[in-house]
């Protein structure tokens, strides 16, 4: 399951590409520490955004229905029963 799985909670292929993504824009992030410039998402190496998802898939595909949408009061019946969602984002 750790290779072979990309739902599975204990997958391990994307942490270890999200670290070598890491590594290969190290020195974009060390310019920035020391600047206070920051790197955009556009600037980074070039799978990272990738990675990133690949990384956080196995949470959002083993918890949100099992655990973060049940803690939420009344969520769970309403969406249920067919309640329309908008995922907005403000940037």
């Amino acid at each position: 399951m750790v290779f072979a799985v990309k739902d599975s909670p204990v997958y391990l292929e994307a942490p270890s590409i999200l670290a070598a993504e890491m590594v290969k824009g190290q020195s974009k992030m060390e310019t920035a520490f020391r600047t206070g410039a920051g790197v955009a998402w556009g600037e980074s190496s070039g799978c990272l955004f990738c990675a990133v998802g690949s990384f956080f898939r196995p949470g959002y595909a083993n918890a949100i229905a099992q655990a973060w949408l049940p803690s939420l009061d009344g969520v769970a019946p309403k969406l249920a029963a067919g309640a329309k969602v908008a995922d907005i984002a403000v940037a």
